[in-house]
């Protein structure tokens, strides 16, 4: 078992506004597959799913456990998000 910090952050539209940090880092890959609609207001938003071109059936469920979530309404700095996983990290067991 390994606890991970996943965070994503959006810019704008489409797949190149959206950025993925694992532990406060920066992992610099391009995000697709519907992930650059993942957050539009008119849009079901699944935690631990994907959900297969809007149709409501989830694929690639996530066989473990969240241990929180946050959602902001501003994009996050990598400094922050570096920052969130620093202050979370001894609440799992994460030297």
């Amino acid at each position: 078992n390994q606890w991970l910090l996943v965070g994503y952050t959006r810019t704008g539209i489409g797949a190149s506004s959206l950025k993925m940090y694992v532990n406060g880092i920066d992992e610099n890959v391009v995000l697709g597959g519907g992930m650059e609609n993942a957050v539009a207001s008119n849009s079901i938003f699944y935690v631990g799913k994907g959900d297969v071109a809007g149709g409501g059936t989830t694929i690639n469920d996530h066989d473990g456990q969240i241990g929180e979530l946050w959602i902001w309404d501003k994009e996050l700095s990598p400094a922050e998000v570096k920052q969130l996983f620093e202050l979370t990290k001894s609440d799992y067991g994460v030297d």
